[in-house]
């Protein structure tokens, strides 16, 4: 019986990031039922994609699309699409729009209060209405985004509304749109920071593995820019370093193991301590932890083609003082999880979703990549 398992220990973050990966691949010394017709996109052989799996298990690729905090007034602004939030009304009262969005509504001869009345729209969290108007004019397309009550607005629904944005970006196609933030109430920085990256991550589809990644279905849509009327630069930049670890941990999570192994996550470690100052990488290979005694760790690997990688990153305070906290992160790294020799078999063994089983590993080095950007002070 073989044993096909394979694991990733990563103590990584804020602090340090202890990672072991071991391995399984479907080529090599495995008997040829387990090898034989296993077809990857791009015709190459299991034992290929491991080989390369350096550039196959990467991060899904953060959107394209420049979003950017704006002073400029909604009234002034010029493009494919305005999207404008509003709070949903009490019971017995009409909704009312802020000063900004009561502007832009003069400015297009009452377009945005017509959509509201024309729709009978409500407010509610997450819904939108969009309409097309005259050629000629400033904007091609005004939309309105529920926000729902302002009484029970929550973390939760600014990520509504940023996911709301995306949806609506990806539906009417703009290369060019503008967005108002809500007001009266105002989002705080940490609100709108959630809103963000709900936006960015709804924007930014995965589509490595898919056999037409440019078909109308799976491409992303052709958002250029999306200008963030009032936003805080700072609750952006923040977004967007959150975001790309999201979609660092998403990339590696939805990678087959033929393509996430061992030697893959190891890679991704040395590319995220290679690009961000303050974070240094130690990878123990299988000498180094025999050495140190680690039979436990090595065996649950001994039948993979893949060899082990104990992974540690660890991410210095900034400026090279001493940290006021230490705080360490340990990611479980199974790469695939056959069930050794209990090997999975039959209808709810979930054989064919054990590539989610480095997920522990997946999220601490996406959260060492945001933690590497963001540095935090007095950490480590």
């Amino acid at each position: 019986m073989y044993k096909l398992r394979s694991r990733v220990f990563s103590v990584s973050l804020l602090l340090s990031s202890n990672s072991v990966a071991q391995g399984y691949s479907l080529g090599g010394s495995l008997p040829h039922r387990f090898s034989r017709g296993v077809a990857l996109r791009g015709g190459a052989s299991p034992r290929a994609a491991a080989a390369g799996a350096q550039e196959a298990a990467t991060a899904v690729p953060l959107t394209s699309a420049s979003l950017a905090a704006s002073d400029a007034a909604a009234s002034d602004w010029t493009g494919d699409m305005m999207v404008v939030p509003v709070w949903e009304a009490k019971e017995g009262e009409s909704i009312a729009l802020g000063a900004e969005a009561a502007a832009l509504d003069a400015a297009l001869s009452g377009a945005v209060a017509d959509l509201i009345a024309d729709s009978e729209f409500k407010g509610k969290a997450g819904s939108s209405a969009v309409v097309s108007l005259p050629r000629g004019g400033n904007v091609r397309k005004v939309a309105v985004v529920g926000m729902g009550l302002s009484t029970d607005f929550k973390i939760s629904g600014a990520r509504k509304f940023g996911a709301t944005l995306a949806t609506l970006a990806t539906e009417q196609k703009p290369k060019q749109a503008a967005a108002l933030l809500p007001t009266g109430p105002a989002l705080a920085a940490d609100t709108q920071q959630a809103a963000f990256e709900a936006a960015m991550l709804g924007l930014s589809p995965d589509t490595r593995y898919k056999s037409d990644a440019d078909s109308d279905e799976n491409k992303p849509p052709p958002l250029q820019a999306l200008a963030l009327l009032g936003a805080d630069a700072g609750a952006l930049a923040r977004a967007r370093s959150f975001s790309a670890g999201v979609l660092l941990t998403r990339g590696l999570v939805a990678s087959p193991a033929n393509y996430a192994t061992p030697t893959s996550l190891a890679a991704c470690a040395k590319e995220i301590a290679d690009r961000f100052e303050g974070m240094t990488l130690t990878v123990l290979e299988r000498a180094e932890c025999e050495a140190r005694g680690m039979g436990a760790y090595l065996g649950v690997s001994q039948g993979a083609v893949e060899p082990p990688k104990f992974i540690h990153l660890c991410l210095s305070a900034p400026g090279g003082g001493k940290p006021a906290k230490k705080i360490a992160y340990v990611g479980k790294g199974l790469t695939f999880d056959s069930g050794g020799y209990n090997i999975k078999a039959g209808a709810g063994s979930m054989i064919e979703k054990m590539k989610f089983d480095m997920g522990g590993a997946g999220a601490v080095l996406g959260a060492a990549r945001t933690l590497a950007e963001v540095r935090p002070a007095g950490v480590e």
